[in-house]
This record gives structure tokens, C-alpha cells and sequence, in this order.
């Protein structure tokens, strides 16, 4: 249950507060009066769990667990694959992604779906935790990565969307 941490606006006198305070004394719900259960302003229970995500790039398309890639060779990998494991995300979730070439300068931002998708870069799952699971397939054969020799350290950075869970991964491409 989520309770309204501030009071309502329309309770501006200190007979109001009292009454405020009577009425959650008695065992009240502060969210009901205000009019914003569940809106903005409010605070979570105990029991409760706020969204959080880990990220980690990966040699291939992860079945459960897996040892995230701290190094690729260039001429040895034809696809990376960056994996957000979020945890207590509501239905309708969307993620961003952003990775982030060495030097600094954004690769990709894209907006993705925590959930079944007919798009052919991102694979989804449901993990036996309830953990969804997306990863991104980022191609490196056949791209400017490849074509350049783009190689150093690569980052990305999952945050979701409306949201304040985020999480950051790295990875050096030789």
C-alpha cells in the first residue's frame, strides 16, 4: 500500500492540520483526502520495492546467469550484447539505453520496451526471479566500429524511463 508523504494543499489552517492529524491517527489514509493515491508525492511501505536495473555487457545472449565481459577483441567479436536485468518495474515499462563510444561521444539512444518486442536487436525474458531481462544486440562487424577500429573503453547506461533507477556498464574493445 503507498501512502502520501505531503498534505493537500486545500488543508492550510491549524485546524485543518488537526483534523488531518485525528484522521490519520484513526487510521485514515492521508492519499484518499489528497485525491493523489499512488501520485506523486508518495512514499513506499515497507514490503514495497522500488525499480532497479543492473547492466552488463555480455559475449552472447545470457540463459541466466552469466560473468559479465570486461574485454572483447575487435577481430573476435562480431556482436556485443549490453543485458538489463530490472527488477519491480511496472507494467509498460520502457527503457533507455544510451552507449557511448571511447572519447565520449553517444553511439546510440534509444528508447526499448521491458517486454515482448518484434524488434530483431533485443531479446526479452522473464527470468525465474521475475527479473525481466532485455539485451541489446550491438552489432560491431559490418558497422563504423568495425570499418574504423573504434576500440578503447564502450559504456552504456540503462535508466528507466519516468523513472530513477538507472545502472552503467563498460566494456574495452581491443
Amino acid at each position: 500500500m503507498m501512502r502520501a508523504n505531503v498534505a493537500p494543499r486545500s488543508f492550510g489552517s491549524i485546524g485543518s492540520v488537526a483534523a488531518v492529524a485525528l484522521l490519520l491517527a484513526c487510521g485514515g489514509d492521508l492519499a484518499e483526502v489528497a485525491g493523489t493515491p499512488g501520485g506523486p508525492g508518495t512514499v513506499l511501505e515497507p514490503g514495497d520495492s522500488s525499480p532497479s536495473v543492473s547492466l552488463a555487457f555480455a559475449a552472447a545472449v545470457p540463459a541466466g546467469a552469466f560473468e559479465p565481459l570486461m574485454v572483447a577483441a575487435l577481430q573476435e567479436t562480431a556482436t556485443l550484447y549490453v543485458v538489463a536485468d530490472w527488477k519491480n518495474v511496472p507494467a509498460g515499462a520502457v527503457e533507455r539505453l544510451d552507449v557511448v563510444m571511447p572519447g565520449g561521444a553517444l553511439y546510440a539512444s534509444l528508447e526499448l520496451p521491458l517486454a515482448e518486442t518484434e524488434r530483431g536487436d533485443l531479446r526479452f525474458e522473464v527470468l525465474e526471479d521475475g527479473t525481466r531481462r532485455l539485451t541489446f544486440l550491438l552489432p560491431v562487424w559490418g558497422t563504423p566500429i568495425e570499418s574504423y577500429g573504434i576500440t578503447g573503453t564502450w559504456s552504456a547506461t540503462a535508466t528507466l524511463v519516468g523513472g530513477t533507477a538507472t545502472a552503467s556498464a563498460s566494456i574495452e574493445l581491443e
